[in-house]
């Protein structure tokens, strides 16, 4: 194995146009990182984002990969499949530099380690094309549906959406990542209630100014909906989940669950059977 030093942390962000994961990228790190506005880059199918930031007093890389050549076009099966080529292509170079006779020390570890896929306030939950999408990712990466814009909907409308969402998923046998699984999670917060929550609806703030004690939202003509106010959303709990409570969990998950059974499966493809028990890589 290589020598795990100090290992980033890689997130995806996917899902249909106009869904808001500009705005959460932004909202996440409370910074401009993605133009909102902008629209250049839709033409192009990932965009990386590398950031320094303090995690509870480690500074660490996070690396974001936006797609926002994603739900641009009714038929966008070439962009899917060159998302599901760069979380391949991650650990093929990992796989690559594991097996060499002489390693980089300094090899960078870039495989990604949470996907973020947004999902519109629906009745209808996810569109067959999206489902096919999650079935090709579906044990490649951490999974973790999010409903975005969830501006104005009832608590039993969310309930609903949430209900439908889970019962597609399963039906398809798309694994989620299980936010109460891992030991290493931050047992002051008591996930077990949460789970009902889950998947977390968010509303992101479309204007940034960087400042710690803003009150973060939107403002409608019926009154304010704050992001961090967790009587309104979840974002506060999916941003403890990324940047605090569940990222060890989500890299570990990675490194010895996902990646190792991909890495079984490349290598039982190249090596004799007889041979990949005993062969030492």
């Amino acid at each position: 194995m290589l020598r795990r030093r100090n290992i980033g942390f890689s997130i995806m962000v996917a899902g249909p146009k106009g869904i808001g994961k500009s705005s959460f990228i932004n909202t996440l790190f409370n910074r401009e990182i993605v133009q909102v506005q902008k629209k250049s880059n839709e033409n192009l199918d990932l965009n990386l984002y590398i950031l320094e930031i303090d995690c509870e007093g480690v500074r660490k890389k996070v690396t974001v990969v936006d797609t926002p050549g994603f739900g641009t076009t009714l038929d966008d099966s070439g962009t899917q499949e060159n998302i599901l080529s760069y979380i391949r292509t991650q650990f093929n170079m990992f796989l690559a530099e594991e097996t060499k006779v002489k390693r980089n020390r300094d090899f960078e570890d870039t495989r990604v380690h949470a996907l973020l896929y947004f999902i519109k306030a629906s009745p209808h939950g996810l569109k067959k094309t999206e489902l096919a999408f999650l079935k090709k990712v579906n044990g490649l990466v951490n999974i973790i549906p999010v409903i975005g814009k969830a501006d104005g909907m009832a608590v039993d409308e969310m309930e609903s959406i949430r209900s439908r969402i889970l019962d597609q998923m399963k039906t398809c046998n798309i694994e989620i990542f299980d936010i109460l699984k891992d030991e290493l999670i931050n047992q002051s917060l008591n996930w077990v209630n949460l789970i009902s929550k889950f998947p977390f609806s968010v509303i992101c703030d479309d204007k940034i100014d960087g400042e710690e004690n803003t009150v973060r939202g939107r403002k409608y003509r019926w009154g304010n909906v704050e992001t961090d106010n967790q009587e309104h959303c979840e974002f506060s709990l999916l941003k403890e989940i990324l940047m605090s409570s569940h990222m060890d969990a989500l890299i570990e998950t990675t490194v010895n669950d996902l990646y190792e059974r991909y890495r079984t499966k490349v290598l039982s493809e190249i090596l004799p059977k007889a041979d990949l028990n005993n062969k030492v890589i």
